[in-house]
């Protein structure tokens, strides 16, 4: 029977009452087709709205939400053929997905009819992508999805308003897709092994973004009521072909049964393979494996590989002592694997950075090492722990003396997402630059003698854990066990840039998500992870001046409020200073020169925006250009170097201003806790920034140049002052009655 649908795919057959070509009505059902009619489009459930036009189903309202479209409109397949007819927009994006589920996201409290109108989540099955002109099958898994490693570019790209015919055979593991043109000549093939998921939905998944239309779509399952059918309608030419198949079993090929699990066991998606042998065994590897080996432990040597591979190694019979399609880094990178568990290297002023990639414990010798070999300019503290225990750890550089609490502080961070490795790459060598450089270098001299500088290089320790040595698959969470089954799974943790108490969940399902499964899980509730708790203690504490949080990979310096529901001051200075620093940048490693924006696209509840609003901080977030490259010791300094320009750029605006600083101390020369506003740059969501208790100081950085209004304010009490700043940072103090 599967030799059957596959030689009816190639007969070219004129089926104008179809609209599709080689079309044959005793095998398919029609779900949608061009032209309307009472049988012409099956109800589907849906996202969005939509509506049957000239040539086709075209999406008439936006899907809420920021979600994409989603078409459902067929029963459960589990072996068989689908077909769909598009035609192109701008761009070429659309999935066709078959054996697909999805989960319901019913709202705390509501009613069952309040439920029926909830957005349904894609949650497992394969994908036929067409993204511009690449040809692709993916596969998705608890909102996560993932290549299966197969895809071809389109030849010739097809242009705008262009039809294309794509059709996907599934039978058992074996999935396969081809697209034709209008003419019907294949434009691009496809196929893959897959034993992840064994039945679920036809659909089309379209994202908002993309025009085009569906014109059409079919479904045909394999059995043996069609094997008949099928043999009777082919041509002369096939009929040798379709004699020589096997039918399946009926049991087995029908549209499946509605109660079939749909998370099917079996070797799991992707390319990558993880396995792990005897280490007896190693000397038995075939010649093409032996350069495979990247780690032996505890008796057992991984094995970096692929599904050739395993198949490799099962006909060697070499016993399987894992298998794995989730990678770590570790296995990835052989740089990594050279240093790790090795004391930081030594050099005359101080120690190496750039030998290799960290994990959270080379991250903690590293500061442990410049807080002993740096004592008059380091304090090494413990800010908090993460839901595993680890250290979160902060290492503030500035110059000793009396008056050192009393400097205004500045924070640069990374690895928020903890597989963001370089993130950490540039805070460390931060760190370097201005310990190792300190009474060399006039300018990180000046810096670290007028401001009390904390550097956290690795805010996500959990996270930076899990991307290293269990899965690169969500390297932005930490380590929640959000389903709370006992065991850390690929899509467990948190978002911590998701987590703050500003505005949190306050665009929906844009940007962030309330989906646990997610990777842009927000958590149950703001500031619940302990990470996030850690962070927002130090800034209480601290009263940050400015920060900088690293991450990556794109080139842009964001500047708050990056959530459009909160509204920026018309002299933005947190603008113009990442104006400044911009301008002073060399071109990157990526061709490009580092961008200002607000965002790259909306977020609610990020560790910048809240930041400004808590404190008044110029809150900037750095987005550098290339995540993680390899190999290492090519790809590290042409991030780290070029970069640098982004911490000292803040640094000399928080030094050498233009700024005011003010102090705020009572009747007693106490210092008090107050209200300062410059009216030029005045908050307008409701933010009440206040001057350091422990100091009663506060610095307001400048856009520039110019006279500004002071309101200090406190128990009633207001005190107004008119100051004059062309360059530097100028002071104010006020005693309040």
């Amino acid at each position: 029977m599967l030799a059957s649908l596959l030689v009816a795919v190639g007969v070219f057959a004129a089926a104008p009452s179809a609209g599709v070509e080689g079309f044959d009505a005793s095998l398919e059902t029609v779900l949608v087709q061009s032209g309307g009619g009472s049988a012409a489009l099956t109800p589907p459930r849906t996202h969005g709205h939509f509506a049957s036009g000239a040539k086709g189903l075209v999406v008439t309202t936006p899907p809420p939400l920021g979600d994409p479209f989603a078409l459902w409109p067929a029963p459960r397949l589990r072996d068989g053929l689908v077909r769909a007819r598009i035609v192109v927009g701008t761009p070429l994006r659309v999935d066709l997905l078959v054996r697909a589920g999805a989960q319901r996201r019913p709202d705390a409290g509501e009613t069952a009819a309040d439920a029926a109108d909830d957005l349904d989540e894609l949650d497992s099955g394969y994908g036929v992508s067409l993204d511009k002109g690449l040809l692709k099958l993916v596969r998705w898994e608890h909102r996560m999805q993932r290549s299966l490693g197969s895809e071809e570019k389109l030849n010739p790209v097809p242009k705008a308003g262009s039809t294309l015919e794509v059709v996907v055979v599934v039978a058992g593991p074996w999935l396969s897709a081809t697209v034709y043109d209008e003419g019907f000549r294949r434009l691009a093939h496809v196929a893959v092994v897959d034993r992840g998921f064994v039945a679920g939905d036809v659909g089309v998944r379209w994202p908002r973004s993309a025009g085009g239309t569906l014109s059409f779509l079919s479904v045909a399952p394999l059995s043996s009521s069609s094997s008949s059918s099928s043999s009777s309608s082919s041509s002369s030419s096939s009929s040798s072909s379709s004699s020589s198949a096997t039918a399946p079993s009926p049991s087995t090929v029908s549209f499946a049964d509605p109660d079939l699990t749909m998370d099917g066991g079996g070797t799991g998606a992707g390319v990558e393979r993880l396995v792990g042998i005897a280490v007896a065994d190693r000397g038995r590897l075939p010649p093409s494996l032996k350069g495979s080996v990247t780690w032996e432990k505890d008796g057992v040597a991984w094995l970096n590989t692929d599904p050739v591979g395993v198949e490799v190694l099962q006909r060697a019979g070499i016993a399987l002592l894992a298998h794995r399609t989730q990678m770590p880094f570790l296995h990835t990178d052989p740089t990594l694997r050279k240093y790790l568990g090795k004391a930081p290297g030594k050099t005359s002023r101080g120690f190496r950075v750039d030998e290799s990639y960290k994990d959270s414990d080379m991250v903690e010798a590293l500061l442990r090492a410049y807080a002993e070999r740096f004592p008059t300019l380091t304090r090494l503290e413990e800010i908090g722990r993460s839901r595993e225990g680890r250290p979160i750890l902060a290492l503030r550089i500035t110059k000793g003396g009396d008056d050192a609490e009393q400097r205004p502080s500045v924070l640069f961070d990374g690895a928020h997402h903890g597989g963001e490795l370089m993130s950490t790459e540039i805070v460390l060598d931060l760190i370097q630059q201005l310990t190792e450089q300190y009474g060399k270098d006039k300018e990180l001299t000046r810096c670290v003698d007028h401001a009390a500088i904390w550097c956290v290089p690795l805010v996500n320790v959990d996270g930076n854990h899990r991307y290293v040595f269990e899965t690169r698959d969500y390297d932005r969470k930490n380590a929640r066990d959000i389903d709370d089954n006992g065991r850390l799974d690929g899509w467990d943790g948190v978002d911590l840039y998701r987590q703050y108490p500003i505005k949190w969940g306050g665009l929906g399902e844009v940007g962030s998500r309330s989906w646990p499964f997610h990777y842009r899980y927000r958590g149950p509730s703001a500031a619940s992870e302990p990470e996030i708790e850690a962070m927002i203690r130090l800034a209480e504490r601290e009263r940050f001046v400015a920060s900088i949080d690293f991450h990556t990979a794109a080139t842009k310096i964001l500047v708050p409020y990056t959530d459009p529901s909160l509204a920026n001051p018309a002299d933005n200075e947190a603008w113009r200073i990442a104006e400044r620093i911009a301008a002073t940048l060399p071109v990157q490693v990526s061709k490009k020169r580092y961008e200002v924006q607000r965002n790259l696209y909306p977020v609610d509840g990020t560790a910048q925006d809240w930041f400004r609003f808590a404190h008044g901080t110029v809150a900037l977030l750095v987005e550098a250009p290339q995540h993680n490259p390899l190999p290492y010791e090519r790809a590290r300094n042409n991030n780290v170097i070029p970069t640098r320009g982004t911490w000292t750029g803040l640094l000399r605006a928080v030094v050498d201003g233009p700024a005011i600083e003010v102090r705020v101390v009572d009747s007693s020369g106490a210092p008090v806790e107050a209200s300062v506003v410059v009216v030029q740059q005045a908050p307008l969501n409701g933010e009440r920034w206040t001057t350091r208790p422990r100091d009663g100081l506060t610095t307001r950085l400048l856009g520039g140049p110019g006279t500004f209004t002071v309101v200090v304010e406190r128990d009633g009490q207001q005190v107004t002052r008119t100051v004059e700043v062309a360059d530097g940072v100028r002071r104010v103090d006020v005693r309040l009655p």
